[in-house]
Order: C-alpha cells, then sequence, then structure tokens
C-alpha cells in the first residue's frame, strides 16, 4: 500500500497535466534566449535579464558561480563584450528537455565560435552545458541555474 501511495504521491508531483504544452513552451524561451545573442550588435539585454536574471551559474573555464546582483552593471558588462565582437554563433549539436511539473531541465552539446572584431578568433570550442528552468508564478519560465564547460580538444 505505501508503494502504491508514493507512486501515486510521485506521479502527482511531478507531472504536469499540461506536460507537451510546458515543453513547448520551454523550449520556445530556450530557442529565444539562445537566439536573443546573434548577432552580437543587436543583442536583446533586457529580455536576457529577464529570462537568466535570477540564475546562478558556472561558464566556460571560470571556476566561480555568477549571478546578475546588479542588473544595470550586468547588462553594461555585456554589452562591452558584445560590443568587441564581429560575430558569435552558437550552434547545438544535441539538446534535451524534460519537464517535471513547474522545474525544467535542459542539457545537450554546443559548438561555439566568438570572432572579434578585426577577424581575430576568439574562441571556437565545443562544450556541453545543463540549464534548470523554473516557471514562475506568472507561468513563465526563467532560469535558475546552468553550467556550461568546453569539452577537451
Amino acid at each position: 500500500m505505501k508503494k502504491i501511495f508514493l507512486a501515486v504521491l510521485l506521479t502527482l508531483t511531478f507531472s504536469s497535466p499540461n506536460f507537451a504544452d510546458d515543453l513547448t513552451d520551454l523550449t520556445t524561451v530556450s530557442d529565444a534566449w539562445w537566439g536573443l545573442w546573434l548577432p552580437p550588435k543587436t543583442a536583446d539585454l533586457d529580455l536576457a535579464a529577464e529570462i537568466e536574471g535570477g540564475a546562478v551559474g558556472f561558464g566556460y573555464f571560470g571556476e566561480e558561480p555568477r549571478s546578475i546582483d546588479d542588473i544595470q552593471a550586468w547588462k553594461g558588462r555585456m554589452r562591452a563584450w558584445l560590443d568587441t565582437l564581429e560575430a558569435l554563433e552558437y550552434k547545438h549539436i544535441d539538446r534535451e528537455f524534460e519537464v517535471h511539473g513547474n522545474m525544467g531541465l535542459e542539457w545537450g552539446h554546443y559548438h561555439e565560435r566568438q570572432v572579434k572584431i578585426g577577424g581575430e578568433v576568439r574562441r571556437d570550442h565545443k562544450g556541453r552545458y545543463t540549464i534548470t528552468w523554473l516557471k514562475n508564478s506568472e507561468g513563465r519560465w526563467r532560469m535558475a541555474a546552468y553550467h556550461r564547460s568546453a569539452l577537451p580538444e
């Protein structure tokens, strides 16, 4: 009896009656987030801050977690970085999604290429990533945590 109760409880807790809609919505928000950086000169940093604003994460080669504490300062740093780029490309090699209630998981592999103004390639690497998404009280998916790391050459 305890096993049946636990199975029913887990099903009710982690299943969404709108699973297909949630998955579609999550994929749409993720596509918007990945795409808003391209091209770098026109990146929508207001939308980036709205989607990513509360997230904590590790990226690339950094050892310390990052978060956006001061939105205006973050947007200034991001704009300064993006303005050094002539081109920025992200291509998904593969990616997967799962939705569990109000939590979404995304993971996969990507190829990133950054070209500085003048044509010098800053980065050209393949990496893997995970993103944890949470649906807020307004029903919008927002990034909660992320991790990206470059794969060995």
